[in-house]
C-alpha cells in the first residue's frame, strides 16, 4: 500500500496490483476502467482523517455511542506527478455532488455546510464536502464529495433495513436530525452501500451507510409567516419537535441508543463549535446575516440541550421501544 499526499492535504492511498481484476488482499475491490496514470494500479480511495485512537473506546467507556467507522472515498483519475518536493505529490481529481443557491432554497448552501460540519463533529457518515468559489452564476456553492467509486444513483434504502443493519448508527441519524432540524429524511437521502472502511486490521470492504442530503435542515428555506426571514423561522422553530416525518423514527426499537447519542452530541458539540460554524455560516452570503447566525447558534444550543427531553415527550413517534423502557428512563 503506498501512501501520498495531495496539494491540498489529504492522504491518497492506493494498492499497487499485477492485475485489474486481481482481489486485493484485504479485502477492497478494485476498478478495474480506472487505471492509474502514474503507476500501474487500480483502487482510488482516498482516507479521510482518522479519528484519535481509542477515542471510540473511551466514548463508549464514558456512556456515549461509540463513533463509526472512518469510510474511504475515491478518486475519481489520477494524473500526473505535481514534479516539485520530496513527497511524489500527483494530480488527481475527486467527484461530488453540487448545490448552489435557487429562488427557492436560497439557503442550501449554508444548510449543507452546518450540517457538513457538525455531523463530521460528532462523528457521523456524513460523506466530507466543501465550499466552492468559482461558481459561475458568482454565488458559493457546495460540494458533497461521491461515496461511490463512479456516476450513478442507487435505489432508496429500506428504513427498516437500515435499523437493523445498524441499530444504534440510526439512532444516532435521528438525534442529529432533530439537533439541526432536519425535515427531510426519507429513503432516498440515506444509501445502504458496500465500500472500504477504516477496521483495527486495515481498510476493509463492508456494508456502511452514509447519510448525506441536508438542504431542508438547519435554515431550511427561511420562510417565516410567509416571508424570508431565517431568524423568525429559527426562532418560531428552536423549541419545536420537526421530524415527525423522518423515515427511521417507526423502526427504532432502542432508546438507550437515542439517549447514548444525545449524550455524544452534547460532548461534541460545545459551544465554541457551535459558535465557530455559524459565524462563518454568515460569510456564506449577504442574506444570512450577524443576527441570523446568532439565532442559528441559539436555535442548535437549545436543540442540543434538550433533545432527550423532546424525545421523552414523542415517545409515540417511536412506537418499536417499548414503553417500559419510556417509564423506567
Amino acid at each position: 500500500m503506498v501512501s501520498q499526499k495531495s496539494t491540498c492535504g489529504t492522504r491518497l492511498v492506493y494498492h499497487h496490483m499485477r492485475d485489474s481484476t486481481a482481489g486485493c488482499p484485504v479485502g477492497l475491490r478494485c476498478r478495474a476502467d480506472a487505471r492509474c496514470m502514474l503507476l500501474s494500479g487500480t483502487l482510488r480511495s482516498v482516507v479521510m482523517p482518522k479519528p484519535p485512537s481509542g477515542a471510540a473506546d473511551q466514548a463508549s467507556a464514558s456512556g456515549h455511542a461509540e463513533r463509526p467507522r472512518t469510510h474511504l472515498y475515491y478518486a475519481e483519475t489520477w494524473g500526473n506527478a505535481v514534479g516539485v518536493g520530496a513527497s511524489n505529490t500527483v494530480f488527481a481529481q475527486i467527484g461530488g455532488y453540487a448545490k448552489v443557491p435557487t429562488p427557492g432554497a436560497p439557503f442550501v448552501v449554508i444548510n449543507e455546510f452546518v450540517a457538513s460540519r457538525l455531523g463530521t463533529a460528532v462523528g457521523l457518515p456524513v460523506p466530507p464536502g466543501c465550499l466552492i468559489g468559482n461558481h459561475a452564476g458568482g454565488d458559493v456553492a457546495w460540494i458533497t464529495l461521491s461515496y461511490l467509486p463512479s456516476h450513478r444513483m442507487v435505489p432508496p434504502v429500506d428504513p427498516a433495513v437500515v435499523v437493523k443493519s445498524f441499530p444504534a448508527l440510526a439512532a444516532g441519524v435521528v438525534v442529529f436530525d432533530f439537533v439541526i432540524g432536519n425535515t427531510d429524511r426519507h429513503n432516498g437521502n440515506l444509501a445502504l452501500v458496500n465500500g472500504p472502511v477504516l477496521t483495527p486490521a486495515g481498510p476493509s470492504q463492508q456494508e456502511r451507510l452514509e447519510v448525506f442530503d441536508h438542504s431542508h435542515a438547519v435554515v431550511n428555506n427561511g420562510i417565516h409567516n410567509g416571508v424570508v426571514s431565517p431568524s423568525g423561522y429559527l426562532s418560531a422553530n428552536k423549541d419545536q419537535f420537526i421530524i415527525g416525518g423522518n423515515c427511521l423514527l417507526a423502526h427504532i426499537a432502542s432508546l438507550d441508543d437515542l439517549m447514548a447519542w444525545g449524550r455524544r452530541v452534547r460532548s461534541r458539540l460545545p459551544d465554541h463549535v457551535i459558535d465557530e460554524v455559524c459565524a462563518e455560516a454568515a460569510m456564506i452570503t449577504s442574506s444570512f446575516t450577524a443576527s441570523d447566525a446568532t439565532a442559528l447558534g441559539d436555535f442548535l444550543k437549545v436543540r442540543r440541550d434538550t433533545v432527550e427531553d423532546v424525545l421523552r415527550k414523542h415517545a409515540a413517534s417511536f412506537p418499536a421501544v417499548p414503553a417500559s423502557d419510556w417509564a423506567a428512563a
